[in-house]
């Protein structure tokens, strides 16, 4: 056993809810990819943007805006911390939080990512999904 993959790059804490089903695969050891938990970032040297993405965490998280996120496709540009739309939306703070909040979504809630389903904790998350070709091998922290 070995454990699952928990030290994600940042910038998948906001593409989106529709990620690729066989993530980090790897055909003979991971051919249906491995589960991915949003619990710790990798690879944070753009210091600016790892800091406004681990404060938007830490506020949407504490704060919560009560706002209806859309369900389907990728995040809007906004969501992409750094580029010139979100940068803009900084400063309208009266919608920041919430706009923002929303392209976490449903990262808050759901922390785990397994072959195309959202899990709220390691112990939803079964041995195999049916369209798999292997049991799961590795473990939660």
């Amino acid at each position: 056993k070995d454990w699952c993959k928990y030290d994600l790059e940042w910038g998948l804490f906001t593409d989106g809810r529709v990620l690729a089903s066989t993530m980090y695969h790897d055909l003979k050891w991971y051919p249906d990819g491995l589960p991915i938990i949003f619990t710790s970032m990798h690879n944070t040297k753009a210091f600016e943007s790892a800091d406004a993405l681990m404060s938007l965490l830490t506020r949407c998280h504490l704060e919560r805006p009560k706002t209806k996120c859309q369900t389907g496709g990728g995040n809007p540009r906004h969501c992409t911390v750094g580029t010139r739309e979100e940068v803009a939306l900084r400063n309208d703070p009266a919608t920041y939080l919430e706009k923002m909040c929303c392209c976490l979504e449903p990262r808050l809630d759901t922390p785990i990512w397994w072959g195309g389903k959202w899990f709220r904790s390691g112990d939803e998350v079964p041995a195999r999904l049916s369209h798999m070709k292997k049991d799961r091998t590795c473990i939660f922290p």
